[in-house]
């Protein structure tokens, strides 16, 4: 058996992500973010996972990572940090990515009559699909940061 795959990655923020820094309640904009995720994404709080997670009587971080599947081959893939002091400083940092793979498991899929025909689907067929996704992971964006933004002053 062959493990073979082809990935395609399409950036929804910046590379270097979006950051949203501000001021306010610490404990409560943490546990807000989750829900504003599993909202948007329309998944279960519990798919939000949490990574990472620190707290002491000065400041709070965590981190998050989503992953929202679209079809057999695509996914959303969002990571998330968060820092909070105890005066109210906030900093929330983002990145998202819309991800395919494409996966080539058998020793079939390595001919020259499969490469055609999977190129055929994927250029004809699977793009439109694609870019649906693209525009609404676009959309999901902005949600996510215009909720966040108004949590903060």
């Amino acid at each position: 058996m062959l493990r073979e795959k082809i990935m395609f990655i399409d950036e929804l923020t910046p590379e270097e992500g979006i950051t949203i820094t501000g001021f306010g309640k610490p404990e409560a904009i943490y546990k807000k973010i989750p829900e504003i995720l599993s909202k948007v994404l329309q998944i279960s709080k519990r798919d939000v996972l949490e990574k990472k997670h620190e707290r002491d009587e000065n400041k709070i971080k965590a981190n998050w990572e989503i992953v929202k599947f679209l079809d057999e081959y695509s996914y959303y893939h969002f990571e998330f940090s968060f820092q909070g002091t105890k005066n109210g400083n906030i900093k929330i940092h983002f990145t998202a990515k819309l991800k395919t793979e494409l996966l080539r498991e058998y020793l079939w899929q390595k001919s020259v009559l499969y490469e055609f025909f999977r190129t055929l689907w994927y250029e004809y067929i699977y793009t439109r699909k694609r870019k649906k996704y693209l525009e609404e992971g676009y959309e999901i964006v902005d949600y996510i940061v215009s909720h966040i933004k108004s949590l903060l002053r």
